[in-house]
Order: structure tokens, then sequence, then C-alpha cells
């Protein structure tokens, strides 16, 4: 309580004089790494190197005469003083955020950094194609893409939005549809069809190697999904691998190791070749797609918003 009193103490009296640049980027090096719980990812949101964070920390829990932060070698989190700090400091933070949005408004073009992640797949077939355009239409924005296979937590990874199919989607997210409707292709090598009957049905599929796809630890097996008519179906994939990496589900896939459900656009180059053979095409019609998310409870910026309108699939 003593330490809260005196977090409210210090904060009214910054209320009432100017405070000056060093303490201003103190606060702000708090408030980073206090919300990413981590000084790692704190630096990139802020592009500071983490030493330079961790001093700062320092240096305002000095001049304050509390502990800010509690720090392991595996974690960072905010003390009972520090979530006091961080609760008056929040709203001040992003009324600052909307009036450096508001001046956006005013510019002839957005000008910031968007901090975006998304698959291999997406990169390739999403952004890839119109990256170009979007750069020369808006030379002031920065696109930060992480290419990541795995399900990420953009919320507590610091990133502005991110790419998934839309099964993928977390719930409490704001999503835009940014590719059309897209098949699987469930294939597998010559090698292994040599060996194993081909599925002439999905059910036929649990009798074989199957290689999974798990998107994040603790969020299950990828389901395969099956359509034909009035008929749909789900077969979790059981097998020896499961991969969160698309080139090494290719491979392992090539290498004769089992049977893969891909996008139909990712597997047409080695169907083509003969490097793969599909099964099961009439029953994979077009029924997933790629989506553009962000919190929904926050405003995008200038800069996301004209990302999300050159991404946009009506």
């Amino acid at each position: 309580m003593r330490d809260k009193l005196l977090i409210e103490a210090h904060i009214a009296g910054y209320s009432s004089s100017m405070i000056r640049a060093s303490e201003f980027s103190e606060l702000v090096a708090f408030a980073a790494v206090a919300e990413a719980r981590s000084f790692k990812r704190a630096a990139v949101d802020l592009n500071l190197r983490p030493s330079t964070l961790s001093h700062s920390v320092r240096a305002l829990e000095e001049r304050l005469g509390v502990k800010l932060l509690a720090r392991t070698t595996r974690s960072v989190a905010a003390t009972d003083a520090g979530l006091a700090l961080l609760a008056q400091l929040s709203p001040a933070l992003s009324a600052l955020n909307g009036a450096q949005e508001a001046i956006n408004h005013h510019r002839s073009a957005p000008v910031g950094t968007v901090r975006l992640t998304l698959p291999q797949s997406a990169a390739r077939s999403v952004l890839g194609p119109r990256l170009s355009k979007f750069v020369q239409s808006y030379p002031d924005v920065m696109l930060d893409v992480s290419v990541d296979d795995g399900f990420v937590d953009i919320v507590r990874e610091g990133y502005d939005a991110g790419i998934r199919l839309g099964e993928s989607v977390a719930e409490g997210m704001t999503s835009v549809r940014v590719s059309t409707n897209m098949s699987a292709a469930v294939v597998a090598s010559p090698a292994y069809w040599e060996k194993h009957p081909v599925p002439i049905v999905p059910r036929d599929l649990t009798s074989h190697l199957c290689i999974g796809r798990r998107y994040a630890a603790g969020r299950g097996i990828h389901r395969w999904h099956f359509a034909r008519g009035d008929e749909s179906i789900e077969i979790v994939s059981t097998g020896p691998l499961i991969i969160n990496s698309e080139p090494m589900i290719r491979q392992a896939t090539l290498d004769g190791i089992g049977i893969a459900m891909m996008a139909e656009d990712d597997a047409a180059e080695d169907i083509a070749a003969g490097r793969l053979h599909r099964v099961l095409e009439d029953w994979c019609p077009p029924i997933f797609g790629f989506f553009l998310y962000h919190p929904s409870q926050r405003l995008p910026s200038a800069s996301l918003r004209v990302l999300i309108e050159a991404l946009r699939v009506q």
C-alpha cells in the first residue's frame, strides 16, 4: 500500500510539472517491458537494445525508490507498485499514441511501422505478390515481417497484426479476408504409394501414416476437413510425425514418410513434376482462406489500415 501511494504521489508530481526527456524515456521503457513481460520483446517493439531498457528501468526504480519489476532468469512481471504505475501510465501513453495517429490523418500518406506475422504459404501467396506495389505506394510505412509457420500470440509478442487461416484466428480479433477460398491437397510420394493402398474415402486415412500439423503447443493437432456434396467429415491425422513447419512437412512427404495435407498451391509444382501424387481430390473443395487479424479492442493505425486495404479480398 505504501508503494502504491508513493507511485501515485510521483505521478501527481509529474502532472503538475514538465517531465524531462530522460524521465519520459524511463516511463516508456518500463511500460513496454511490463506489458510485454520481456525485455527482449519490448526492445524489439521500441527498436532498442535490451540493455538500454534494463538501464532505463533500473534508473526509474532508483529514482522512485521502489521495485517495479520482478525479474528472474526466465520471466519478468510487474510488482504491485509496478502495476499501480502501469495503471496510471497506460491511459496517458494510449492518448499520446492517439495524438500521433491523429496527425497521420493530415499527412498525404501514412507514416509508421507495421509488425506483421504470417506463415510461409501466406507470405508466398498473399503478401509477396502485393508487396512491391504496397512499398511503392507507401514509402513511409515500414513493414516488419516475421514469417513463422507456428501459431503466434500477436498481443503477447507485440505484433500489430497477423495473417493465418480463418480456423486458427483467435477469439477477440477483428479479421479481414485476404485470400479467396483455397483447396487442400492430400499427397504422398510415389514411393509411399508403392507400399500402401490408395485411400478411396477420407476414413481410409485412419489406416495410413499421416504427417500431422500442430499450430502451437497445447492447441491440439490440426484436423483434416473433407466435404463432398452434403457429406462432410473431419479426420485427426495419426502417424509418426507432427510438425509445425511447412518446409519440413513437404520434405517429409517427399521422403516417403507419410501422407500430408497442404495447400493446393503449395503442392502444385511437386504434383506436376510427379514428385507427389494426389488423392481424394473430389473430397477437397475450396473451403478455407487466409485472414488478416488484429486485436478488436485496438483501433488500427493509419499504416495498418492501408495494409489491410492493400491486402483485402472482397
